[in-house]
């Protein structure tokens, strides 16, 4: 039937010759624009604003309709974001905690960033030869990201896997637990992100391609990575749930190698937080995504 060149909303590019893949869904971009009704209009460069706070309580609620249309745009994006679109991930996954009771503040956030999307919508991720044969981790978290009391207080943190020169794996939720510390805050994303590297390379040696060596996971906080790499019991650590010193014994047993990183060259920052627009276009650069963009 000859190469795969679509599947389930994936379009898929092939140059054998240069050994680079590339993926994209842009036809269904463009699919769920013209359905939600953003065939055209403005258009923003930054998929959410840095400077607004998203309250559970906010003002406007919106009606019954409205409530449905949100739940499926959010939706929508959520298929994009997942497969395709780390760019979009923080933003479609803060508002879609308002789902059930939104306000139009929230709509408007939703709105934003189909236009954001409108923009650029055969951005897409490429895969080379040369583009690194290593599984590399980048782990990342916003200590208290809710900034108000109706989130309760609760991080963000994230994690996104490259190989190939490009993200193979991703992921933005806010923690279980309230983190007392940033320095908690990441030890328990720099935890989420250890289970995934094990995952991974589980997945990666049942397809044949064994790793070598210990996984490197970049993270920015010298304290979190001191804590997971220090087997003393810390006392300002009683507290934290015994599950999350899983990353200790990863990186006792070589599974996992975590190295220090700063904030201005981790990919995984634009997964806990809206950026402004130089922070995201840099985020763009550092996930590797390429494509058309409205200038």
């Amino acid at each position: 039937m000859g190469d795969l060149d679509t599947y389930l909303g994936m379009e898929i590019h092939r140059d054998r010759a240069n050994g680079i893949l590339s993926l994209n869904q842009a036809a269904y971009t463009r699919k769920i624009l013209e359905t939600h009704g953003f065939g055209d209009g403005a258009l923003y460069k930054t998929p959410m604003d840095s400077k607004t706070v998203y309250t559970v309580n906010a003002e406007g609620q919106a009606d019954e309709a409205t409530v449905k249309d949100y739940q499926g745009m959010v939706g929508s994006l959520l298929y994009l974001a997942v497969y395709s679109r780390p760019d979009i991930l923080y933003a479609v996954v803060k508002l879609s905690q308002f789902s059930t009771n939104p306000s139009l503040i929230h709509l408007a956030a939703v709105k934003r960033i189909f236009r954001y999307l409108r923009s650029c919508p055969d951005l897409g991720i490429t895969y080379s030869r040369d583009g690194g044969e290593q599984l590399v981790g980048y782990t990342d978290a916003n200590w208290g990201g809710g900034n108000v009391a109706e989130d309760g207080r609760r991080s963000t943190s994230a994690y996104i896997f490259t190989l190939g020169g490009g993200p193979i794996s991703w992921s933005s939720k806010r923690q279980h637990t309230v983190a007392t510390s940033s320095c908690e805050a990441e030890y328990i994303g720099q935890c989420n992100a250890a289970k995934e590297a094990v995952w991974l390379r589980l997945l990666l040696r049942e397809v044949g391609y064994p790793l070598e060596g210990p996984t490197t996971v970049f993270a920015d906080n010298k304290s979190a990575i001191a804590l997971a790499s220090n087997p003393v019991y810390h006392g300002r650590s009683r507290h934290i749930d015994i599950q999350y010193h899983y990353t200790r014994e990863k990186v006792n047993d070589d599974t996992i190698q975590l190295l220090y990183l700063p904030t201005l060259e981790m990919v995984a920052d634009g997964l806990t937080k809206p950026l402004d627009q130089i922070k995201h276009n840099r985020f763009l650069g550092l996930l590797g995504l390429s494509g058309n963009r409205a200038p």
